[in-house]
């Protein structure tokens, strides 16, 4: 019994340190439920027909997340980075190894 509190503390304690880490994820968190329940919200005024004043978000970007290092701007930066990718991918030296 002893043995499964320790175990129990240790594991919420590693999450405690994993959330510390990766503060950011609360924050998209929050964003994803907030998308979720203006969809949700939007669906059940355009099927009743029910008045509304406000806009589904989740076609947005989120504003937590840096979308810039993810996603080229554009479709030569996408180009360019594919390229750079599979150049590294398909090498010589890569085989070898």
């Amino acid at each position: 019994m002893r043995r499964n509190i320790i175990i129990t503390v240790i594991i919420s304690l590693a999450f405690l340190a994993l959330g510390a880490v990766f503060w950011q994820s609360y924050l998209r968190f929050v964003e994803a439920c907030r998308d979720f329940g203006l969809s949700a919200a939007y669906y059940f005024c355009e099927l009743f027909g029910v008045e509304y004043a406000f806009t589904p978000t989740v076609t947005k970007y989120s504003a937590v997340m840096q979308w810039d290092i993810l996603f080229p701007s554009d479709f030569a930066g996408f180009t360019d980075a594919a390229g750079k990718y599979f150049s590294l991918l398909i090498s010589g030296e890569n085989f070898a190894g």
